[in-house]
């Protein structure tokens, strides 16, 4: 492991170790009745309590007692004044808006030390001259994150707690744009012994996913929990203690930020769904490693849910909160984030019993519960309320989400919906034609019609002349219509074929007369006006 990710990550379990040895110190226990240090703990945080556990640890003589010269009091003044400057010069550099000074800073209040400071420093400077140096594409990407990192520090959001996220994503893409091959949009890039997940969006390089990231968490995890045969803890473990490295904290909380722009949102901001998978992720990784120090991360997340956008992500007033997808959409509800959310908080109260964990799942999962059956449109789902209908995968997965949620809590809303939306796949698109009026031969008529469910339509009109119109479309719900000229009188048959995302088609037809046009009416002869008299002709 990189001696500097190692120091990093003991300073991580600080807290929680010294919990520990301050609850075995009050115990008044001996060291024979104190457990052995569990294997799946930490090495850092094994070394420590094993120190402190030894055999005849009791014995040894108090601190002040130890042969070590007392500091002088000119000692003593000059340590305290070295502490206020350090002080002093880490408040006027919160006013910085450079990367230089946000590491500095962060060097001061002692979040990194000086041998970490001078490589995060060292990668910030060589991903400046790689970027120079590149051209096109790689050049491009490459400053793209480079500005994202100078944007965070000129908007002073650039905190000791986002040093760590923010230089290695320099290092990451500093890696890519200079040594990889080119990544397609979209795509998955993994690094050696990482197995967070890394994905390149277009123009902002390559960016670490943390919903995905949290995912793979989830499945380690669940495969240690249900067998140990598949179980892979070096794997877990070192996936989680990544996962805990580039984590931030934001307003008091510990969240996964993502950090490049979506929508109508920029870096840095946070979803509901992918902090619901990291409260998850770590209350399993708990269970599966026996290591109650990733229930007490888990719960450092719950804070999203119980602020608003854009530091957090809940929504709503009194026992019924909704848990929005994105921090800077509050107003924007997906179901499949929302239910995600929530199955998440609940399996930190089936593995801990928190009560804090516990109020925040009822109020979420009464606010998910009470809008379920908005998102059902009678034939397919809504991806997000109010708006379009789901693809297929999405559709598949808000299916899973609601057995999940059905199975957690026996909820009826959830068992029937989960029910309906598995039909809606099996049945075929209802189609129908309206009345075409007035078809004249040459002259363009409507043809009405409405299909049930989104999927590609096919419409074909087949006359006495062979087949006069056929059109493929992908269409949504609700009512449509296109033009058609009728080359001819006679009878037409119109065929609409329409098959959903899942595959089943639904089709029907109707018989068309078309007529001549009637002949336009001759004009009226105009009557002579007489003529007017004049003077002379008088």
């Amino acid at each position: 492991m990189d001696p500097l990710q190692h120091r990093r990550r003991r300073r991580l379990y600080v807290p929680a170790l010294t919990a520990l040895l301050v609850g075995l110190a009050a115990g008044g226990a001996t060291a024979q009745e104190q457990p052995a240090p569990p294997a799946e703990a930490p090495q850092a945080v094994a070394e420590a309590i094993a120190e402190v556990t030894a055999p005849g640890a009791e014995e040894r003589p108090p601190i002040e007692k130890l042969s070590r010269p007392r500091p002088t009091r000119a000692l003593l003044i000059a340590e305290q004044r070295a502490i206020e400057a350090r002080r002093a010069e880490a408040a006027r550099l919160a006013r910085s808006r450079s990367v230089q000074g946000a590491l500095r800073r962060a060097l001061l209040l002692r979040e990194i030390d000086q041998e970490e400071h001078d490589a995060m420093r060292r990668s910030w400077y060589r991903a400046g001259v790689a970027q120079q140096r590149l051209g096109g594409t790689r050049g491009a990407e490459l400053g793209a994150v480079l500005n994202q990192v100078r944007s965070l520090a000129q908007r002073r959001m650039l905190g000791p707690s986002r040093i760590n996220a923010a230089i290695l994503s320099v290092r990451r893409n500093a890696e890519v744009w200079t040594s990889r091959p080119m990544p397609r949009s979209g795509a998955d890039v993994s690094f050696p012994r990482d197995d967070r997940v890394y994905r390149y969006i277009p123009g902002q390089g390559v960016q670490m996913h943390p919903l995905a990231s949290f995912g793979v968490a989830n499945a380690l995890a669940r495969a240690c929990i249900s067998t140990k045969k598949t179980c892979r803890e070096r794997r877990l473990r070192r996936l989680l203690d990544d996962l805990l490295e580039v984590s931030v904290f934001r307003s008091g909380y510990r969240a996964w930020e993502y950090g490049y722009a979506f929508g109508t949102g920029s870096p840095p901001w946070v979803s509901g769904m992918a902090q619901g998978t990291a409260v998850q992720a770590f209350a399993r990784g708990a269970r599966a490693l026996d290591n109650r120090i990733y229930l007490d991360i888990s719960r450092s997340a719950l804070g999203a849910f119980e602020r608003r956008p854009p530091q957090g992500v809940s929504v709503g007033t009194g026992d019924r909160r909704r848990y929005v997808m994105y921090s800077f959409a509050p107003s924007q509800h997906i179901l499949n984030g929302e239910l995600q959310a929530v199955a998440g908080i609940h399996d930190l109260v089936a593995f801990s019993g928190d009560g804090r964990a516990r109020a925040l799942f009822e109020r979420g999962e009464r606010g998910v519960r009470a809008s379920v059956k908005d998102y059902d449109t009678g034939a397919w789902s809504l991806y997000s309320q109010g708006g379009a209908e789901s693809n297929l995968h999405y559709h598949r997965f808000t299916t899973v989400q609601l057995r999940g949620l059905c199975r957690r809590t026996k909820q009826p809303a959830y068992c029937r919906a989960k029910h309906r939306f598995r039909d809606y796949q099996k049945e075929p698109t209802t189609v129908r034609i309206g009345a075409v009026r007035g078809a004249w031969a040459g002259r363009a008529s409507r043809i009405g019609f409405s299909v049930s469910k989104v999927g590609r339509v096919w419409l074909r009109v087949d006359g006495p002349g062979g087949r006069s119109f056929e059109r493929t479309m992908r269409l949504t719900r609700g009512r449509h219509s296109v033009v058609w000229t009728p080359p001819r009188r006679g009878t037409y048959t119109v065929r609409i074929d329409a098959r959903g995302l899942s595959g089943p088609a639904g089709r029907t037809a109707m018989k068309v007369q078309v007529v001549h046009p009637k002949p336009k009416p001759k004009p009226k002869p105009k009557k002579k006006k007489p003529a007017k008299k004049t003077k002379a002709s008088s």
